[in-house]
């Protein structure tokens, strides 16, 4: 049996994208760098930098030790008045070569061919357009190599440079654009599974998408509009639908605008967002760890780099400002200290260097733990456990202590476990209690099945996952479960038939309320008149000690509440109901498969205002989250829907006013109310904080719902629409134990939970005045009572 809700809908999951400058930033170049890229540029596995310095016509070479501390290498020498650079093998022999945008004079691209260590060659200038400004590097006609285009500035074109595969190019027919094209980029943005070209058109306020063949001929689809004079361009998944989007920096429009894409390479307009003074530049990287991608923007007037965080579903918020070098240009992402974060590099033209910028965001990872085991078992026989540690990601976690404690009651504990994709650090069997340091990848598992033999009225195995320091999980619910297995009752033989009582008095004028036992001895409930006194004890399941879960509602219109009772823990899910007036039996019946021993929780409630009292069934921890509606005529089953997500196995409790049904999660206190006509959600909220992990009950009638926490003895009193209207303890502050709740007609009536004498409460549902408090059930009863 596991106990355990998924509440991944009501955590909050947005950890913020935190930068800090690099120790050694800024690092000096030559004299203004207008373009920046960053690779691998002499084979030690770490990411390097180069910048295309335009006054003086060379490229920066700046290599990474590994930890984000860069030195200079010797500069290389490019045509006249480099912009943009691009890092790409272009001579296919295995190490990056560069290419750069020749602006002023030139009209064309150098390409700079390494050597392997870092040390590059002017090996060949490849004519281009007139004032080439951008430059993009990627295969255009699926031959295998990477070739080359540029946009154009003055002409209005993009040039299309087609490598023969040895760093050779020859130009491909250009293709007309918009005006005063800047910033180009490379991307499948029709899904047809080349490369096409997004080039922004300075002048006009547009980005020109250009359809490739796959054989590098280009034809020009209708243009997006932007904000005003686009100056840069990124390509990337934005809102997660799996095509390519795009993004521009709007020189004149303060800010950036979204494109988004139908998947056929056709762009609207979605939305900008406001992010600083003359932005040129940006980026597309996921900068905050939480899986969608985020931007980085350049302001080039005030000086300053802004994140952009992105929503996952394409909504942007600005976020953080960095403070950068004099009028920064491009930028790029990469991790340059190995830590497994994207970190930023801004080339700022007029300061002569390049700014270094640190990720110091948290890791995220969401780390998932269920234990799942047998709800009863026999003394003597043994019980397999099974545990499974499952990382959904975004990111790799590393170093999570994960521990299944030895538990009182199962003994010769043995245990083995299995990884998959890519775990590691479980032990693959050994005995007693699970101590382990788990390194988890994104969507790994880990499968723990233990096994010991039972011994105990119950044993309880509780699982739980700890990342370390540095490391958020997104939904830390979700990192410890408990299965617990109760001891199996065997019925006794059912007594010979007792003598004929005399009928019990006549009700005294109000609701009937009643009180069960909540387990540890055999099932009875206690019904009360309105007054509190006695009315007439039942045995609903003789022998039986799981409990009885019981609700009080006329479901035959005789004008007398009536008692519908549920199984406890280790029972099929059995459901009888009793006449109220004479405390006959009217009916029995399983709401669940009989072979289900989770026990059940019941509600009564006049769903549909005709006068009769509807059965709500949920089903115990072990099951899927059901809940099932029983009209008392027949016993027709007139609804059935799952409350909660079909993973969730911690059980359900139920209750219902007129027109509602609510329903609480077996653990946390995760409450829904559904309409009982539609089954519609129409609010769902947490009654006690996110941590809470202990058993709720529910309880619901004049409009308001109820609620009781298994520990303390707290209750608060709920709008249907889940606003919080009081909040009292039942009992004393000192007592521990928990309280079960009921509520119907003008009174909510509170019973203890487990260890507890079986004390019972009334109070006034609309005032909370306290009506009397008295022991019901005898002292024998350590499971506490439930009360309906």
């Amino acid at each position: 049996m596991s106990r355990r809700l998924r509440l991944e809908q009501l955590e909050a999951r947005d950890v913020p994208a935190t930068f800090a400058a690099f120790s050694n930033s800024p690092i000096g170049v030559g004299n203004r760098p207008l373009g920046v890229t960053s690779a691998d540029l002499d084979g030690d596995g770490d990411i390097d930098l180069a910048t295309a310095n335009y006054t003086n016509g060379t490229v920066s070479i700046l290599l990474n030790d590994g930890t984000g501390a860069f030195s200079a290498a010797p500069a290389a020498t490019t045509g006249t008045g480099p912009t943009r650079i691009v890092s790409a093998d272009l001579d296919g022999d295995g190490d990056i070569d560069l290419a750069t945008a020749n602006y002023s004079g030139s009209n064309n691209v150098s390409i700079l061919l390494n050597d392997g260590t870092g040390s590059f060659t002017l090996a060949s200038s490849v004519t281009a357009g007139i004032f080439p400004y951008g430059i993009v590097a990627a295969d255009l006609d699926g031959d295998g190599d990477v070739d080359l285009a540029t946009a154009d500035y003055a002409d209005d074109t993009a040039s299309i440079l087609l490598n023969d595969g040895t760093g050779s190019f020859t130009a491909a027919p250009a293709v007309g654009v918009g005006d005063r094209p800047s910033g180009i980029a490379a991307a499948d943005l029709d899904g047809d599974g080349d490369v096409d070209l997004a080039v922004a058109n300075y002048n006009d306020d547009t980005v020109s998408i250009l359809l490739n063949n796959g054989a590098g001929f280009f034809t020009a689809a209708p243009v997006a509009t932007t904000g005003s004079f686009p100056a840069g361009v990124a390509a990337a998944d934005l809102d997660g639908d799996g095509d390519i989007d795009l993004a521009t920096a709007n020189t004149n429009g303060q800010g950036i605008s979204i494109l988004l894409n139908d998947g056929t390479g056709s762009f609207t307009l979605a939305s900008g967002v406001t992010t600083g003074a003359h932005p040129v530049d940006l980026l597309a990287a996921d900068l905050d760890g939480d899986g969608d991608t985020d931007l980085a923007v350049t302001n080039r007037d005030n000086n300053t780099v802004r994140i952009v965080l992105n929503n996952g579903a394409g909504s942007f918020a600005a976020a953080s400002i960095l403070s950068a070098g004099a009028k920064p240009q491009r930028i790029v992402s990469a991790d340059f200290d190995g830590d497994g974060r994207p970190d930023l590099a801004a080339g700022n033209a007029n300061s002569n260097d390049i700014t270094l910028f640190q990720n110091t965001t948290p890791f995220s990872a969401d780390i998932q733990v269920t234990a799942t085991g047998p709800a009863s078992a026999a003394n003597g026989s043994t019980v397999t456990y099974t545990v499974t540690v499952t990382n959904a990601g975004p990111q790799t976690a590393t170093l999570v202590g994960f521990t299944v404690p030895l538990p009182a009651g199962l003994s010769g504990v043995t245990f083995t476990s299995s990884a998959t994709g890519g775990a590691s650090g479980n032990k693959a069997s050994g005995s007693g209690a699970v101590s382990d340091t788990l390194a988890l990848p994104t969507g790994a598992t880990i499968t723990y099945t233990i096994q010991g033999t039972f011994s105990a009225a119950s044993v309880a195995i509780a699982a739980t996952a700890t990342p370390p320091t540095g490391v958020i999980d997104l939904t830390p619910v979700d990192a410890t479960d408990t299965a617990s297995t109760l001891l199996a009752v065997v019925p006794s033989p059912p007594p010979p038939p007792a003598p004929t009582s005399p009928p019990p008095p006549p009700a005294v004028p109000g609701r009937l309320f009643a009180v069960g036992t909540g387990g540890g001895v055999e099932a009875r409930v206690n019904v009360y008149n309105a007054d509190g006194s006695l009315r007439f004890t039942l045995v609903p399941y003789i022998g039986f000690a799981g409990g009885a879960h019981i609700a009080v509602g006329d479901v035959n219109n005789d004008g007398t509440p009536d008692i519908v009772t549920g199984a406890g823990a280790g029972a099929g899910p059995h459901v009888k109901v009793f006449d109220g007036a004479t405390g006959a039996e009217l009916a029995s019946f399983f709401a669940f498969d009989p072979n289900f021993h989770g026990g059940v929780n019941v509600g009564a409630a006049d769903l549909d205002g005709d006068g009769r009292a509807e059965i709500l069934v949920g089903a115990g921890a072990g099951a899927d989250p059901h809940v099932t509606v029983f009209r008392f005529a027949g016993l027709t089953r007139i609804a059935s829907f799952l409350a909660f997500d079909a993973k969730f196995a911690g059980g359900v409790t139920v209750t219902g006013d007129t027109g509602k049904i609510v329903v609480g999660a077996g653990t946390g206190s995760h409450v829904k109310v559904f309409n009982a006509t539609s089954l519609a959600l129409e609010s769902s909220f947490l009654a006690f904080d996110a941590g809470f992990r202990g058993v709720i009950s529910v309880g619901a009638d004049q409009g308001k719902v109820v609620v009781g926490a298994s520990t303390g003895s707290q209750v608060k009193v709920f709008s249907q629409s889940g606003t919080e209207q009081a909040s009292f303890l039942a009992f004393d502050a000192g007592f521990a134990g928990g309280v079960r709740v009921g509520a119907g007609g003008s009174a909510l009536v509170v019973g203890v939970g487990t260890g507890a004498t079986p004390a019972v409460r009334r109070y006034d549902l609309l005032t909370l005045a306290p009506i009397d408090s008295f022991l019901s059930l005898g002292a024998g009863a350590p499971g506490g009572v439930f009360v309906g």
